[in-house]
């Protein structure tokens, strides 16, 4: 009876902490492939010179939400959003992704 009981224990805490290794080294392996802070830093950059008129900025942030790019949701609106914002400010690159998105005639 003993034995059993020291068995099914000895699964019992495989069972519980086996998952939990094999995921902790996985997400180590992702963090390493896919260095997160640096990809937000970026974002977070962009961020800042698009709010404070840069065109370029505008445009490559309007392409990481039309693709879902840097860690950001997929978002058309935002997309849309920042296009035009980029071709108010003289970007014809934008005005032209404009264009081929139906946003502008």
């Amino acid at each position: 009876m003993n034995k059993r009981l020291l068995y099914a224990c000895g699964a019992a805490l495989t069972l519980c902490f086996a998952p939990n290794l094999r995921a902790e080294s996985s997400d180590e392996k992702y963090f390493a492939e896919h260095p997160l802070h640096l990809i937000s830093l970026e974002v977070e950059d962009l961020q800042i010179k698009a709010e404070a008129g840069s065109a370029r900025a505008q445009f490559k942030l309007a392409e990481m939400y039309e693709h879902g790019d840097g860690g950001l949701a997929q978002s058309e609106a935002y997309a849309l959003s920042w296009y035009e914002e980029s071709a108010r400010n003289g970007n014809t690159s934008a005005r032209e992704r404009l264009r081929v998105l139906g946003s502008v005639d």
